[in-house]
């Protein structure tokens, strides 16, 4: 049992530290409920499709009003989990001795975010991404301005502070995709409002600058967790497949035997990620970077890493463009 093998101080923080190993149990036990709920419905339809015994009624029972009431408890526990204050206490009780709740709550909020921005989820990004932003950005420091015995903890603390706000710059970056792929501005409309409260908080410069140093720590492969790499990389291959089925159509080629497909969406960004054969050489930090932080007269000039550079990343959206134009046009 959890509770017996730690020992809790008899204290605000122990309580918190207690409510925090209730609801990491109760989000387990959420996940396996909505992981066993199609058999369950199955089961019950396949029940109900014939009378079973004569003269007894079918008992009713709500399926739909049943998974709403999961999709209510999900949101619950999620506030829950991105409670400020809470997360707060939860990063600076960091230790050894106790599972990494601040870690796990961070994780879990950050793929329940890249779902909803995949689904058109607007509620949830509403509801919770300021809160997940300004946990992540207090994760960050608090690691950081840890005093590290040795070169190999200062590296540690650094891949576990960095890991976070890359996943926070890829969601972001794949809300402005996404966004553009609904063509719902209320979507970005919500993360660029908590970005913009974020960086309003100190100056702006030295804001941005934390995260060129967690982006170019992790292209030098000193602040990377291969796990969370590999995440991100899932994130992308899903937003690619959710792009797949998207309508194409082939222009010819003026003068030539040869024929052009071209996605048919107003988005130049869309097509970029929908047209390519294996998807474009780019994926959510990269559109950030471009979309908000290089519009931003503080971040024009930072130094986010050779294959991070903008001018690489807005060449290719020009590059569709006048791909675009010259197919529809010929």
């Amino acid at each position: 049992d959890l509770t017996t093998a730690i020992t809790l101080p008899h204290d605000d923080a122990g309580a918190i530290l207690l409510e925090a190993m209730i609801v990491s149990a109760e989000h387990e036990y959420h996940n396996k409920l909505c992981y066993f709920s199609g058999g369950l419905n199955e089961q019950w339809e396949d029940l109900n499709s014939q009378e079973r015994l004569a003269n007894q009624s079918t008992p009713n029972l709500d399926l739909n009003a049943l998974s709403e009431q999961r999709i209510q408890h999900k949101a619950t526990l999620l506030r829950t989990m991105s409670d400020p204050d809470k997360l707060s206490a939860l990063i600076q009780e960091r230790s050894e001795d106790i599972p990494d709740f601040a870690g796990q709550f961070l994780h879990t909020i950050g793929e329940s975010l890249f779902e909803s921005t995949r689904n058109n989820d607007c509620d949830t990004l509403r509801d919770i991404f300021g809160r997940y932003l300004m946990a992540t950005m207090q994760e960050f420091t608090s690691l950081v301005g840890q005093r590290s015995e040795s070169p190999l903890e200062l590296q540690r603390n650094l891949k576990i502070a960095c890991s976070p706000i890359l996943d926070l710059m890829t969601i972001s970056g794949y809300a402005y995709l996404l966004s553009d792929y609904y063509q719902n501005a209320e979507m970005i409309e919500v993360v660029e409002d908590a970005w913009n409260e974020w960086l309003s908080r100190e100056q702006a410069e030295h804001q941005l600058r934390l995260l060129a140093i967690a982006v170019t720590a992790s292209e030098a492969n000193i602040a990377e967790l291969p796990h969370r790499s590999i995440n991100r990389t899932r994130w992308k291959q899903s937003v690619l497949h959710h792009l797949a089925g998207m309508k194409t159509k082939n222009f010819a080629r003026k003068g030539l035997p040869l024929s052009e497909t071209i996605v048919e969406h107003p988005s130049p960004l869309v097509r970029l990620f929908a047209g390519a054969r294996h998807g474009p050489p780019f994926d959510g930090i990269d559109i950030f970077l471009s979309r908000y932080v290089g519009e931003k007269s503080a971040g024009t000039e930072l130094d986010f890493g050779a294959r991070r550079n903008n001018t690489i990343f807005n060449e290719s959206i020009q590059a569709e463009v006048t791909r675009y134009e010259r197919a529809t046009n010929s």
